[in-house]
């Protein structure tokens, strides 16, 4: 039990009292206990990787494309990409899973840790490139019942340009006082999320061709 408050308190920040120390380094050294699994260490924050296309939108799906799409003038707009089973635009609802390992998004979640550390894996810079190829079997990754029209249109073609941020997401709170988020803060039905850092295309293994 000691040794068990030991792990918990380390793992929330806080610092565990000598008693709780030495009853965990008895049982680790015994051989009666230790960590197991893949998260021995949880995150307290929750970074998402977000990719836009750039594209030109027909007027009609244009002034109906909502938050998915934020104007770059000249009729262009930058596209925001959701994956099915991450959260993407700010009013949009998590979706509930039954039965189903969405893998493409799963790995999503550990590219993000990732990068948040220092860089995306070497896989994800290829998801990229294929993805801006719009090769069928990626796109199909992609694609879900829930996009809207302006991103249902965007996957029908190739991007003129491609930007792929990390961003910091938190559930959004009705009662919060916005004004003191600060304007780095997006805020939306369902979700906030602030800009952490943006993938730079001009590394060697950039899907960009620059």
């Amino acid at each position: 039990t000691a040794s068990c408050i030991f792990v918990l308190l380390e793992v929330s920040g806080c610092t565990a009292p000598a008693w709780a120390m030495r009853a965990y380094r008895s049982a680790m050294d015994l051989g009666l206990g230790g960590r197991f699994g893949l998260f021995a260490r949880m995150t307290t924050t929750r970074d998402e990787i977000v990719i836009r296309e750039l594209h030109e939108l027909p007027e009609s799906i244009a002034s109906s494309s909502g938050v998915v799409a934020t104007p770059a003038g000249d009729g262009r707009f930058w596209i925001e990409l959701a994956l099915p089973y991450k959260p993407g635009p700010l009013d949009r609802a998590p979706p509930t899973l039954i039965c189903h390992m969405p893998r493409l998004d799963w790995q999503f979640w550990f590219a993000s840790l990732q990068w948040a550390r220092g860089s995306p894996p070497a896989w994800f810079f290829e998801f990229l490139k294929l993805l801006r190829e719009r090769r069928g079997e990626v796109v199909h990754l992609v694609s879900h019942r829930g996009q809207s029209e302006a991103q249902r249109f965007a996957l029908s073609r190739t991007p003129l340009d491609v930007r792929v941020t990390l961003e910091a997401y938190e559930f959004s709170d009705s009662s919060s006082d916005f004004d003191q988020l600060g304007s780095e803060w997006e805020v939306g039905r369902l979700w906030r999320r602030r800009h952490v850092r943006t993938l730079n295309s001009a590394r060697k293994r950039s899907p960009f061709g620059r």
